[in-house]
């Protein structure tokens, strides 16, 4: 029987009405200097296609990730169109949860959904203690979308293998496009160091921002390779990929993930021996004793930086890195100035914090002038550049905690998936998602990315993926066990 519908009068006049609808728009823009007007159709069509199939909203935010730009409105900035789709999800997943339309209750006591709930609370707290209450609403505000839109719509599709490669390809075609479109930019500038940010805007606010998110999407990448063992020319299509990707990360000159590269490689084999829980408690050992050592009888001034020596080797990468290794790179020296003054403020804010998004404004009085750098006068406006002195700055110790735990909760629960699933597909899930979780620690130590969509993103998207899989294997291990109780008794 043929399906195929014939092309009648009315869809001709549709297509050539849209049409010129969009010409007319696009005109009307150019001659007003309106440049979002031409964008109207577009959201049209995205409203008409998820009134049909509101799943497509999850996938159209994944495609959205790599492409967002972000806008700045005086102080307030967005990243469209991300974070308006965010907004839609959060709104969607809500009326799906009011009206029990939704899977949602059968996870609120998995220990990864109760610590985001506590989270939310503190937020809420948060902004009545805060020095600057409506910059920590703004936070509660925007946290509130990425937990709606990241976290709990991603547990409403993602259960199966199919969804997760529909998933995958959502956000890797895009991503590769701005990866084209940055490599080639920089290729014109003979790959200069000097030329790396200006070459990945404006997908990409900086080459940190850029290099991340590469990084994050290696392993999710090597792993699709074990999708398609039968597809000889989508395998051949992915190893091309994940070798523009490495070498996108390289020409990056971002060292932080470099580094995490390979720490990601070193832990795979960490995870599948059996001394993963030994590993955390002799890291975690070690970060104590560090910090010790620097705090005891105040040793980290010996690493104050001199002023006029400290330098930053723009148009020399090698230089950069020997810089790097002599302590004399002054964007690693700006993070110890951070870093000291960050620890200033936790002593006088020890339980509560300053409150959320309050760091800039507070950290200079609590800054020691020993680690000045040219580049303390911060006109950027960053922030800690290490998200757990972050958490702590703003939330104090209780919020320093909740953090903590989850990304440690996250971490252990995959290789306790893993070890409980019969699943081929679910245990490479599983060990990607710690791979990947180990490169997004090493920017949180470095960095504080957890803010920005394309890198906080997936990471609470993985958060997602963890509570969807225990959820499943553990459902399958009580059906099993059923099973085996029948038949004994048969």
């Amino acid at each position: 029987m043929n399906n195929v519908r014939n092309i009648g009068k009315n869809d001709y006049y549709f297509f050539f009405s849209s049409a010129l609808i969009f010409i007319a728009l696009n005109i009307v823009g150019l001659w007003k200097e309106i440049p979002y007007l031409n964008a109207i159709p577009f959201i049209i069509l995205f409203c008409v296609l998820i009134v049909r199939d509101y799943r497509l909203v999850f996938y159209f935010l994944l495609a959205s990730l790599p492409i967002s730009i972000e806008f700045f409105f005086g102080s307030l900035s967005l990243s469209a169109p991300s974070e308006p789709i965010l907004i839609l999800s959060t709104g969607l997943w809500l009326i799906l949860f009011i009206n029990k339309r939704t899977n949602l209750y059968q996870h609120l006591n998995n220990l990864l959904i109760v610590l985001i709930i506590l989270q939310l609370l503190l937020f809420t707290f948060n902004i009545f203690i805060s020095r600057e209450p409506i910059l920590s609403l703004k936070y509660l505000l925007a946290k509130i979308w990425f937990f709606g839109g990241f976290i709990f719509l991603p547990l409403l599709f993602l259960k199966e293998e199919k969804q997760f490669k529909i998933a995958f390809w959502s956000f890797f075609i895009p991503l590769m496009l701005t990866v084209f479109y940055t490599i080639i930019n920089h290729a014109l500038t003979g790959f200069s160091f000097e030329e790396v940010n200006q070459s990945a805007r404006p997908f990409y606010a900086n080459h940190v921002i850029y290099a991340c998110t590469l990084g994050l999407a290696l392993p999710f990448s090597v792993a699709a390779l074990g999708w398609y063992k039968e597809n000889p020319l989508l395998k051949l299509i992915l190893i091309s990929m994940i070798i523009v990707l490495v070498f996108a990360i390289i020409t990056s000159y971002t060292r932080t993930t470099w580094l995490s590269v390979f720490a990601a490689i070193a832990s795979v084999f960490v995870f599948k021996s059996k001394f993963l829980k030994l590993a955390f408690l002799v890291a975690s050992v070690g970060v104590v004793f560090f910090c010790y050592q620097l705090v005891d009888q105040n040793n980290y001034m010996k690493y104050a930086p001199n002023y006029s020596n400290t330098v930053f080797n723009r148009e020399d990468f090698s230089k950069h890195m020997e810089a790097t290794v002599e302590l004399s790179d002054v964007s690693g020296m700006e993070r110890v100035y951070r870093w000291v003054a960050a620890i200033n403020l936790i002593q006088h804010n020890f339980w509560f914090g300053t409150g959320n998004n309050t760091f800039y404004p507070t950290y200079k009085e609590y800054a020691n002038p020993a680690f000045i750098t040219y580049l303390s006068d911060n006109p950027e406006r960053s922030s800690t550049h290490n998200y757990f002195l972050l958490i702590f700055c703003d939330q104090g110790v209780f919020g320093f905690i909740l953090f903590l735990a989850l990304y440690i909760v996250a971490m252990l629960k995959t290789k306790t998936i893993y070890t409980l699933s019969n699943s081929t597909f679910i245990k490479n899930l599983m060990l990607t998602c710690f791979a990947t979780l180990v490169i997004f620690l090493v920017h949180l130590v470095l960095g504080d990315m957890v803010e920005v969509d394309k890198n906080g993103g997936i990471f609470f998207i993985i958060i997602s993926i963890i509570v969807g899989a225990e959820y499943k294997v553990r459902n399958q291990q009580k059906q099993n066990e059923l099973n085996s109780s029948d038949q004994m008794h048969l």
